[in-house]
Protein backbone atom coordinates (compact mmCIF):
# COMPACT_ATOMS: atom_id res chain seq x y z
CA UNK A 1 0.00 0.00 0.00
CA UNK A 2 3.06 2.24 -0.18
CA UNK A 3 2.27 3.96 -3.49
CA UNK A 4 -1.20 5.16 -2.56
CA UNK A 5 0.04 6.29 0.85
CA UNK A 6 2.82 8.25 -0.87
CA UNK A 7 0.34 9.90 -3.23
CA UNK A 8 -2.00 10.93 -0.44
CA UNK A 9 0.92 12.26 1.61
CA UNK A 10 2.34 14.20 -1.36
CA UNK A 11 -0.98 15.75 -2.27
CA UNK A 12 -1.82 16.47 1.34
CA UNK A 13 1.45 18.36 1.73
CA UNK A 14 0.94 20.20 -1.55
CA UNK A 15 -2.56 21.28 -0.60
CA UNK A 16 -2.05 21.65 3.16
CA UNK A 17 -3.24 25.22 3.26
CA UNK A 18 -6.19 24.58 1.00
CA UNK A 19 -7.29 21.54 2.99
CA UNK A 20 -6.84 23.31 6.32
CA UNK A 21 -9.18 26.02 5.10
CA UNK A 22 -11.81 23.45 4.12
CA UNK A 23 -14.69 23.60 6.66
CA UNK A 24 -15.06 19.80 6.66
CA UNK A 25 -11.44 19.17 7.62
CA UNK A 26 -11.47 22.01 10.14
CA UNK A 27 -14.56 20.51 11.74
CA UNK A 28 -12.89 17.09 11.80
CA UNK A 29 -9.88 18.50 13.63
CA UNK A 30 -12.11 20.22 16.17
CA UNK A 31 -14.24 17.14 16.76
CA UNK A 32 -11.16 14.98 17.24
CA UNK A 33 -10.47 17.11 20.31
CA UNK A 34 -13.18 15.09 22.05
CA UNK A 35 -10.32 12.68 22.77
CA UNK A 36 -11.52 9.49 21.15
CA UNK A 37 -8.05 8.22 20.26
CA UNK A 38 -6.74 4.79 21.21
CA UNK A 39 -10.02 3.32 22.48
CA UNK A 40 -10.16 -0.20 23.84
CA UNK A 41 -12.27 -3.13 22.68
CA UNK A 42 -11.02 -2.98 19.07
CA UNK A 43 -12.83 0.14 17.91
CA UNK A 44 -11.46 2.44 15.25
CA UNK A 45 -9.18 5.03 16.81
CA UNK A 46 -9.82 8.75 16.65
CA UNK A 47 -6.67 9.09 14.55
CA UNK A 48 -7.95 6.54 12.04
CA UNK A 49 -11.31 8.28 11.84
CA UNK A 50 -9.65 11.66 11.34
CA UNK A 51 -7.61 10.12 8.51
CA UNK A 52 -10.79 8.70 7.01
CA UNK A 53 -12.55 12.06 7.12
CA UNK A 54 -9.59 13.93 5.67
CA UNK A 55 -9.08 11.27 2.97
CA UNK A 56 -12.76 11.42 2.09
CA UNK A 57 -12.58 15.17 1.56
CA UNK A 58 -9.28 14.95 -0.30
CA UNK A 59 -10.40 12.24 -2.70
CA UNK A 60 -13.72 13.92 -3.38
CA UNK A 61 -12.13 17.32 -3.94
CA UNK A 62 -9.45 16.14 -6.36
CA UNK A 63 -9.29 13.81 -9.36
CA UNK A 64 -6.45 11.35 -8.77
CA UNK A 65 -6.92 9.22 -11.91
CA UNK A 66 -3.57 10.26 -13.30
CA UNK A 67 -1.68 10.19 -10.05
CA UNK A 68 -0.02 6.84 -10.68
CA UNK A 69 1.55 8.28 -13.87
CA UNK A 70 2.79 11.36 -12.04
CA UNK A 71 0.10 13.68 -13.33
CA UNK A 72 -1.05 16.43 -10.95
CA UNK A 73 -4.32 16.05 -9.13
CA UNK A 74 -7.00 18.33 -10.53
CA UNK A 75 -9.98 19.80 -8.71
CA UNK A 76 -13.13 17.80 -9.42
CA UNK A 77 -16.05 19.71 -10.97
CA UNK A 78 -18.34 17.46 -8.90
CA UNK A 79 -17.02 18.97 -5.65
CA UNK A 80 -19.88 21.45 -5.39
CA UNK A 81 -21.05 23.51 -2.45
CA UNK A 82 -23.86 20.98 -1.99
CA UNK A 83 -21.35 18.12 -1.86
CA UNK A 84 -19.24 20.03 0.62
CA UNK A 85 -22.26 20.64 2.83
CA UNK A 86 -23.21 16.96 2.63
CA UNK A 87 -19.80 15.94 3.94
CA UNK A 88 -19.80 18.62 6.58
CA UNK A 89 -23.25 17.78 7.96
CA UNK A 90 -22.45 14.06 8.15
CA UNK A 91 -19.00 14.45 9.68
CA UNK A 92 -19.82 13.96 13.34
CA UNK A 93 -22.25 11.12 12.78
CA UNK A 94 -19.74 9.31 10.58
CA UNK A 95 -16.98 9.81 13.14
CA UNK A 96 -18.99 8.17 15.93
CA UNK A 97 -20.45 5.58 13.56
CA UNK A 98 -17.00 4.30 12.57
CA UNK A 99 -15.63 4.21 16.10
CA UNK A 100 -18.67 2.27 17.32
CA UNK A 101 -18.27 -0.44 14.66
CA UNK A 102 -16.21 -2.69 16.89
CA UNK A 103 -16.51 -5.92 14.89
CA UNK A 104 -15.27 -4.38 11.63
CA UNK A 105 -12.14 -2.94 13.23
CA UNK A 106 -10.99 -6.11 14.93
CA UNK A 107 -7.72 -7.31 13.48
CA UNK A 108 -5.85 -5.18 10.95
CA UNK A 109 -7.04 -1.60 11.28
CA UNK A 110 -4.89 -0.48 8.35
CA UNK A 111 -6.67 -2.96 6.08
CA UNK A 112 -10.06 -1.54 7.07
CA UNK A 113 -8.73 1.96 6.49
CA UNK A 114 -7.60 0.93 3.02
CA UNK A 115 -11.02 -0.48 2.14
CA UNK A 116 -12.72 2.70 3.33
CA UNK A 117 -10.62 4.84 0.99
CA UNK A 118 -10.05 2.70 -2.14
CA UNK A 119 -12.58 0.66 -4.14
CA UNK A 120 -11.34 -2.95 -4.10
CA UNK A 121 -14.14 -4.07 -6.45
CA UNK A 122 -12.75 -1.70 -9.08
CA UNK A 123 -9.16 -2.79 -8.54
CA UNK A 124 -8.23 -0.66 -5.55
CA UNK A 125 -5.93 2.33 -5.85
CA UNK A 126 -6.45 4.81 -7.52
CA UNK A 127 -10.21 4.14 -7.65
CA UNK A 128 -12.01 5.97 -4.86
CA UNK A 129 -14.28 3.83 -2.67
CA UNK A 130 -18.00 4.69 -2.73
CA UNK A 131 -18.05 4.17 1.04
CA UNK A 132 -18.32 7.91 1.65
CA UNK A 133 -20.69 8.49 -1.23
CA UNK A 134 -23.52 8.14 1.26
CA UNK A 135 -23.65 9.27 4.85
CA UNK A 136 -24.94 7.32 7.85
CA UNK A 137 -28.38 8.50 8.85
CA UNK A 138 -29.50 9.16 12.38
CA UNK A 139 -31.15 5.74 12.41
CA UNK A 140 -27.93 4.11 11.13
CA UNK A 141 -25.93 5.63 13.97
CA UNK A 142 -28.64 4.72 16.50
CA UNK A 143 -28.54 1.08 15.42
CA UNK A 144 -24.75 1.06 15.55
CA UNK A 145 -24.67 2.57 19.03
CA UNK A 146 -27.16 -0.05 20.23
CA UNK A 147 -24.98 -2.78 18.68
CA UNK A 148 -21.99 -1.28 20.50
CA UNK A 149 -23.84 -1.40 23.82
CA UNK A 150 -24.87 -5.02 23.30
CA UNK A 151 -21.21 -5.86 22.68
CA UNK A 152 -19.96 -3.71 25.56
CA UNK A 153 -22.34 -5.18 28.15
CA UNK A 154 -20.66 -8.56 27.59
CA UNK A 155 -17.27 -7.20 28.74
CA UNK A 156 -17.17 -8.40 32.33
CA UNK A 157 -15.05 -6.53 34.88
CA UNK A 158 -14.07 -7.05 38.48
CA UNK A 159 -11.79 -4.05 39.02
CA UNK A 160 -12.31 -0.33 38.87
CA UNK A 161 -10.72 1.40 35.91
CA UNK A 162 -8.89 4.64 36.81
CA UNK A 163 -10.49 7.74 35.31
CA UNK A 164 -7.27 8.41 33.43
CA UNK A 165 -7.67 5.02 31.74
CA UNK A 166 -11.38 5.18 30.91
CA UNK A 167 -12.31 3.71 27.54
CA UNK A 168 -11.88 6.59 25.10
CA UNK A 169 -15.08 5.90 23.17
CA UNK A 170 -17.00 5.98 26.42
CA UNK A 171 -15.27 9.24 27.30
CA UNK A 172 -16.51 10.56 23.96
CA UNK A 173 -20.07 9.48 24.79
CA UNK A 174 -19.91 11.19 28.18
CA UNK A 175 -18.73 14.43 26.56
CA UNK A 176 -21.46 14.26 23.96
CA UNK A 177 -23.93 13.97 26.83
CA UNK A 178 -22.87 17.31 28.33
CA UNK A 179 -22.15 19.35 25.18
CA UNK A 180 -25.62 20.90 25.18
CA UNK A 181 -25.78 21.29 28.95
CA UNK A 182 -22.64 23.22 29.82
CA UNK A 183 -21.78 26.55 28.24
CA UNK A 184 -18.13 27.64 28.00
CA UNK A 185 -18.20 29.73 31.18
CA UNK A 186 -19.91 27.03 33.25
CA UNK A 187 -17.57 24.38 31.89
CA UNK A 188 -14.43 26.38 32.74
CA UNK A 189 -15.71 27.09 36.27
CA UNK A 190 -16.79 23.52 37.05
CA UNK A 191 -14.50 20.66 38.00
CA UNK A 192 -16.19 17.50 36.81
CA UNK A 193 -15.24 13.93 37.61
CA UNK A 194 -16.27 10.62 36.14
CA UNK A 195 -18.70 9.13 38.62
CA UNK A 196 -19.83 5.51 38.82
CA UNK A 197 -23.58 5.95 39.30
CA UNK A 198 -23.86 2.50 40.86
CA UNK A 199 -20.84 2.66 43.21
CA UNK A 200 -17.89 0.41 42.41
CA UNK A 201 -17.49 -1.05 45.89
CA UNK A 202 -21.12 -2.10 46.04
CA UNK A 203 -21.06 -3.65 42.58
CA UNK A 204 -17.90 -5.54 43.54
CA UNK A 205 -19.71 -6.81 46.66
CA UNK A 206 -22.57 -7.92 44.42
CA UNK A 207 -20.13 -9.82 42.20
CA UNK A 208 -18.58 -11.52 45.23
CA UNK A 209 -21.86 -12.45 46.94
CA UNK A 210 -23.68 -13.56 43.78
CA UNK A 211 -20.73 -15.48 42.38
CA UNK A 212 -20.99 -13.62 39.06
CA UNK A 213 -17.81 -13.74 36.93
CA UNK A 214 -17.95 -9.96 36.64
CA UNK A 215 -20.19 -7.07 35.59
CA UNK A 216 -19.63 -4.16 33.14
CA UNK A 217 -19.65 -1.50 35.83
CA UNK A 218 -17.08 0.66 34.01
CA UNK A 219 -19.40 0.94 31.00
CA UNK A 220 -20.85 4.26 29.86
CA UNK A 221 -24.42 3.66 31.16
CA UNK A 222 -22.97 3.43 34.67
CA UNK A 223 -20.89 6.60 34.26
CA UNK A 224 -21.69 10.29 34.51
CA UNK A 225 -19.78 13.54 34.75
CA UNK A 226 -20.58 15.13 38.12
CA UNK A 227 -19.14 17.94 40.20
CA UNK A 228 -16.00 16.75 42.01
CA UNK A 229 -17.10 18.11 45.42
CA UNK A 230 -20.46 16.38 45.12
CA UNK A 231 -18.70 13.16 44.20
CA UNK A 232 -16.61 13.34 47.37
CA UNK A 233 -19.61 14.26 49.52
CA UNK A 234 -21.74 11.31 48.49
CA UNK A 235 -18.97 8.71 48.92
CA UNK A 236 -20.20 5.14 48.39
CA UNK A 237 -23.87 6.12 48.36
CA UNK A 238 -25.89 6.28 45.19
CA UNK A 239 -26.88 9.80 44.23
CA UNK A 240 -30.45 9.05 45.31
CA UNK A 241 -29.37 7.77 48.72
CA UNK A 242 -27.23 10.85 49.27
CA UNK A 243 -30.06 13.16 48.22
CA UNK A 244 -32.55 11.61 50.63
CA UNK A 245 -29.96 11.78 53.44
CA UNK A 246 -29.33 15.50 52.99
CA UNK A 247 -33.04 16.15 52.44
CA UNK A 248 -33.77 14.69 55.89
CA UNK A 249 -30.97 16.79 57.41
CA UNK A 250 -32.18 19.90 55.53
CA UNK A 251 -35.68 19.58 56.93
CA UNK A 252 -34.20 19.67 60.45
CA UNK A 253 -31.94 22.72 59.90
CA UNK A 254 -32.60 26.20 61.20
CA UNK A 255 -33.20 29.00 58.66
CA UNK A 256 -29.73 30.37 59.46
CA UNK A 257 -28.06 27.00 58.72
CA UNK A 258 -29.92 26.72 55.44
CA UNK A 259 -28.93 30.27 54.45
CA UNK A 260 -25.23 29.52 55.13
CA UNK A 261 -25.29 26.51 52.82
CA UNK A 262 -27.29 28.26 50.12
CA UNK A 263 -24.72 31.08 50.12
CA UNK A 264 -21.77 28.69 49.86
CA UNK A 265 -19.84 28.23 46.63
CA UNK A 266 -17.76 25.41 48.12
CA UNK A 267 -18.51 21.82 49.16
CA UNK A 268 -21.28 22.95 51.54
CA UNK A 269 -23.46 23.92 48.56
CA UNK A 270 -23.90 20.20 47.95
CA UNK A 271 -25.74 19.90 51.25
CA UNK A 272 -28.59 21.86 49.65
CA UNK A 273 -31.06 19.34 48.16
CA UNK A 274 -32.18 21.72 45.41
CA UNK A 275 -28.58 22.16 44.21
CA UNK A 276 -27.99 18.41 44.07
CA UNK A 277 -31.25 17.73 42.30
CA UNK A 278 -30.70 20.45 39.67
CA UNK A 279 -27.14 19.31 38.94
CA UNK A 280 -28.02 15.63 38.73
CA UNK A 281 -31.08 16.30 36.60
CA UNK A 282 -28.94 18.24 34.12
CA UNK A 283 -25.93 15.92 34.01
CA UNK A 284 -27.85 12.62 34.06
CA UNK A 285 -30.23 13.79 31.31
CA UNK A 286 -33.55 13.87 33.17
CA UNK A 287 -36.45 16.15 32.32
CA UNK A 288 -38.09 18.42 34.93
CA UNK A 289 -41.07 16.06 35.05
CA UNK A 290 -38.99 13.03 36.03
CA UNK A 291 -37.72 11.94 39.42
CA UNK A 292 -33.97 11.84 38.85
CA UNK A 293 -33.26 11.00 42.49
CA UNK A 294 -35.13 7.70 42.41
CA UNK A 295 -33.89 6.29 39.09
CA UNK A 296 -30.84 4.40 40.38
CA UNK A 297 -32.03 2.70 43.57
CA UNK A 298 -30.34 -0.32 45.11
CA UNK A 299 -32.79 -2.52 46.98
CA UNK A 300 -32.15 -2.97 50.70
CA UNK A 301 -33.04 -5.79 53.07
CA UNK A 302 -34.49 -5.33 56.53
CA UNK A 303 -31.04 -4.73 58.00
CA UNK A 304 -30.13 -1.99 55.55
CA UNK A 305 -27.84 -4.20 53.45
CA UNK A 306 -27.88 -4.33 49.68
CA UNK A 307 -30.33 -6.95 48.40
CA UNK A 308 -30.04 -6.85 44.63
CA UNK A 309 -28.99 -9.19 41.83
CA UNK A 310 -26.82 -9.03 38.69
CA UNK A 311 -30.10 -9.03 36.72
CA UNK A 312 -31.19 -5.88 38.56
CA UNK A 313 -27.82 -4.28 37.76
CA UNK A 314 -28.22 -5.00 34.05
CA UNK A 315 -31.82 -3.78 34.10
CA UNK A 316 -30.75 -0.40 35.51
CA UNK A 317 -28.03 0.07 32.89
CA UNK A 318 -30.28 -1.09 30.05
CA UNK A 319 -33.00 1.37 31.10
CA UNK A 320 -30.52 4.26 31.30
CA UNK A 321 -28.65 3.57 28.05
CA UNK A 322 -31.34 5.11 25.74
CA UNK A 323 -30.89 8.46 27.50
CA UNK A 324 -27.18 8.56 26.71
CA UNK A 325 -27.68 7.27 23.18
CA UNK A 326 -30.45 9.74 22.34
CA UNK A 327 -28.55 12.69 23.81
CA UNK A 328 -25.51 11.77 21.70
CA UNK A 329 -27.75 11.55 18.61
CA UNK A 330 -29.23 14.96 19.40
CA UNK A 331 -25.73 16.44 19.34
CA UNK A 332 -24.72 14.60 16.17
CA UNK A 333 -27.89 15.34 14.24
Amino acid sequence: MGSEHDVVETVAKKHTRRLSECPVVASSQAFAAFGASSPRYCTASGTQCSVLNASSVLLNMFDNSGASQGSPWAARPTWTSAKRQQHRSALRGRYVYEIARTTEWRGAGDSTLFKRVWDEAAGGFPHVSPHYGTSPTREDVKEQLDAWWQDRRQKLERNRRPNSNIDKFEALLLRLCVVRRLDVNTNSATQLEVEHVLPVQRVQNLIRISGAPGLPFNAAPNLALLNADLNVKKGSKTIGEYYHQIKTAWDQMTPEERADREASSGPAKWEVPANVEAHVRMMLLFTPEESAMDHFVIAQDGQGKDAWTPQAFYAMLDSYWPRQRDEALAVLY
